[in-house]
C-alpha cells in the first residue's frame, strides 16, 4: 500500500493535483464517504452517465413540428444533431453536470464554443426534458435546438465548481469536486510540506460563506421567483437559526458523504438548541418543507421558519 502510494504521489505531483485515492492513506473515512458522495460525481464522462445509458433508440423532439435530436457515440465522446428538414447543427458532448440524484445536463462543444445542451436527463421518472432555464416551444434555429452558448467566464465558473483543477484538458484538471476543491494545499501536504486548508474550523458564517462559493449566495432574476428555493445558501441566510451565528453547513451535513435522508438525524440537530420541543414530531417537513421548483425537481427549502 504504502508503494503505491509513493508512485501515485510521484505521478500526481508530475500533474500538480493530488486524489482521493492518496489522501485515504490518512483519511480513510473521509476518502471512503466522498468516494460515493454526489460531490465527487459532479462532473462526469458522457459514456459514465445516466444521461448517456438512458438514451432512446430514437430522436429526442422538441414541440410537435420541431427540430429532433439525434445522438451518435464518438469514440469517448457523443455526437448531438439537431435537424429540421435541411437545416442541421451538431456539437460534441464530452462531459456531463451533476451527479444524477436529481438530473444531468450534458455541455456541449461546438467548435471552441461551450453549450448548455438544452435537453436534460431527470431522475424523477427516469426520463428526458428540457433543461431548467431554457424556454420551451420550437427552436428558431438548430443551433438553438442544441442549447445555449455559454461565455468563457461563465464556463470556467460551471467547471470551477463541479471539477477540480481547471478545465479539460489541463493536466490538473480531474472531474468532480475532490479533495483540493475545500482542502488548499492537499498536495504538498500529501508530500508532508506544510498543513492543509480545514474550512470545518471556520466559525459558523465564514464556513456557510466558503459553501456559499459554490452554493450561491445570490439569486438569478426576481428574488421572489420559487425557484430560487434551490439556493440553499440564500435561504438559510434568512433564518434566524442562523443569524444567532452557531448554524452552519456542517451542522447538519457530512461535507464528506451525500445528504441524509433520515429526518430523525436532522429532528435530533433540532433538539440541540430546542430541548423543549422533544414532544413534537418531524421537524423538517413543517419548517424546512419540500419544494417542488419544475415538475421534475424538488428541493429542501433551508429557509427555517414557522411557516
Amino acid at each position: 500500500m504504502l508503494m503505491r502510494g509513493a508512485c501515485l504521489v510521484g505521478t500526481l505531483l508530475a500533474l500538480g493535483t493530488v486524489s482521493a485515492e492518496q489522501c485515504s492513506i490518512c483519511h480513510a473515512r473521509e476518502a471512503t464517504a466522498h468516494a460515493s458522495s454526489a460531490h465527487a460525481a459532479a462532473l462526469q464522462p458522457v459514456l459514465q452517465s445516466r444521461f448517456y445509458q438512458a438514451l432512446p433508440n430514437r430522436p429526442i423532439g422538441e414541440a410537435r413540428d420541431g427540430f429532433l435530436l439525434t445522438y451518435e457515440r464518438q469514440g469517448e465522446s457523443v455526437q448531438v444533431t439537431a435537424q429540421r428538414g435541411g437545416e442541421a447543427a451538431s456539437a460534441l458532448i464530452q462531459w456531463i453536470f451533476g451527479a444524477g440524484r436529481r438530473a444531468e445536463t450534458p455541455v456541449a462543444l461546438r467548435g471552441p464554443v461551450f453549450i448548455e445542451h438544452r435537453i436534460s436527463y431527470y431522475s424523477e421518472g427516469d426520463r428526458f426534458d428540457l433543461t431548467m432555464g431554457h424556454a420551451a416551444g420550437i427552436s428558431r434555429s438548430a443551433g438553438q435546438a442544441l442549447g445555449r452558448a455559454q461565455s468563457r467566464d461563465v464556463i470556467e465558473q460551471c467547471f470551477g465548481c463541479h471539477s477540480t483543477g481547471g478545465i479539460p484538458p489541463a493536466k490538473s484538471f480531474q472531474p468532480g469536486v475532490q479533495c483540493e476543491s475545500c482542502h488548499a494545499g492537499a498536495l504538498d501536504h500529501s508530500n508532508h510540506h506544510g498543513p492543509v486548508q480545514n474550512p470545518g474550523r471556520l466559525k459558523p458564517k465564514a464556513l456557510v460563506a466558503f459553501c456559499a462559493s459554490c452554493h450561491r449566495s445570490e439569486v438569478e432574476g426576481n428574488p421572489g421567483d420559487p425557484i430560487n428555493v434551490r439556493y440553499q445558501v440564500v435561504r438559510l441566510s434568512r433564518s434566524k437559526c442562523f443569524q444567532t451565528g452557531k448554524l452552519s453547513c456542517l451542522t447538519c451535513h457530512d461535507a464528506h458523504a451525500d445528504v441524509r435522508k433520515d429526518t430523525a438525524n436532522y429532528r435530533s440537530r433540532c433538539l440541540e438548541c430546542h430541548p423543549d420541543q422533544q414532544d413534537r414530531g418531524d421537524c423538517i417537513s413543517c419548517h424546512m418543507p419540500r419544494v417542488s421548483v419544475t415538475p421534475r425537481l424538488v428541493f429542501t427549502d433551508h429557509y427555517i421558519r414557522v411557516k
